[in-house]
């Protein structure tokens, strides 16, 4: 539990990192500076799929497979800049709140 909260507290400062330095915007007006926001942002995913390996392995493989990287290794790896990405997919399909709600009053309801 400990291991997982300090990976999602990496995980919101990279989401953060990505929203302050908006690649969106910097592609229009900063290209040089879009390219770093993307390669650290790569970098940091395929990171972070190293250390959830443990917990979710075939999303962590997943994304190594989009990466193009063989293994998961637990030390850090740097994705080469200019590598392509491979055949992109959802990972995760989002959830509506309704439905969260309705499940969550069905747990309620049956205690």
């Amino acid at each position: 539990k400990s291991a997982l909260e300090d990976i999602f507290t990496a995980v919101r400062s990279a989401n953060k990192y990505f929203d302050e330095k908006q690649p969106w915007i910097q592609s229009r007006e900063d290209q040089e500076g879009c390219e770093d926001t993307l390669f650290n942002c790569v970098q940091i995913i395929a990171n972070l799929s190293n250390l959830l390996e443990p917990f979710i392995p075939f999303t962590c493989e997943k994304i190594r497979r989009f990466l193009g990287i063989e293994n998961a290794e637990y030390n850090f790896i740097e994705v080469e800049s200019g590598r392509p990405v491979n055949k992109l997919e959802i990972l995760f399909e989002r959830i509506d709140k309704k439905k969260i709600d309705e499940e969550q009053e069905k747990l309620r309801s049956d205690w």
